[in-house]
């Protein structure tokens, strides 16, 4: 929508995609700095970033939406989204030793195809292996996307809070199975 904007002459309207594209961009440096600098005796620097990633989803859930004429409240969600997304996209790469993003599922089903392409080329059980854990992690999409229609349909924005509470899932299990490693 960027480039449609900018072709048409519309730069405002293009200003409007930048911005959250650049909050995307500003969260990688934000998540990398955290990485280099963020580990303490109790909490180890992802931790943090979930800690970041739980008060701006909060704080979103809360922000008023465009049907009440707050137009500028979406875009600022908009752009806290994005940066969240980069948060959580530069930190945790990895699933089970596989690169994965874990905010978008079309690389991961590109990878579950090419891994399932390998094997049956190869006949290498590792491909096999891989291509089942991209299958898990592309089923697990699907899954977030049944249950949060009908909560999104009963809640509407304040169905994000959900999101929160995955998130502080993942905060406990991160206290009861430290990472082994800081890939």
């Amino acid at each position: 929508m960027l480039g449609v904007k900018l072709m048409e002459g519309d730069f405002l309207k293009a200003l409007t995609y930048f911005i959250p594209i650049f909050a995307f961009v500003l969260g990688v440096f934000v998540a990398e700095y955290i990485r280099k600098v963020g580990n303490s005796k109790h909490l180890h620097w992802r931790q943090i970033i979930i800690l970041i990633e739980i008060l701006i989803v909060t704080a979103a859930a809360f922000m008023p939406n465009g049907e009440k004429g707050f137009k500028t409240c979406d875009m600022i969600v908009n752009i806290a989204i994005s940066f969240v997304c980069s948060l959580q996209v530069q930190s945790f790469r990895k699933i089970h030793g596989i690169a994965c993003a874990t905010t978008m599922c079309t690389g991961n089903m590109r990878s579950f195809a090419d891994n399932l392409v390998q094997y049956t080329d190869t006949k290498n059980k590792q491909f096999l292996k891989n291509a089942v854990k991209y299958f898990m992690i592309n089923l697990f999409f699907i899954a977030g996307a049944i249950i949060s229609a009908p909560i999104t349909n009963i809640f509407g924005e304040m169905s994000v809070i959900f999101c929160v509470i995955g998130l502080l899932t993942v905060l406990i299990l991160m206290f009861i199975k430290p990472f082994e490693n800081e890939q």
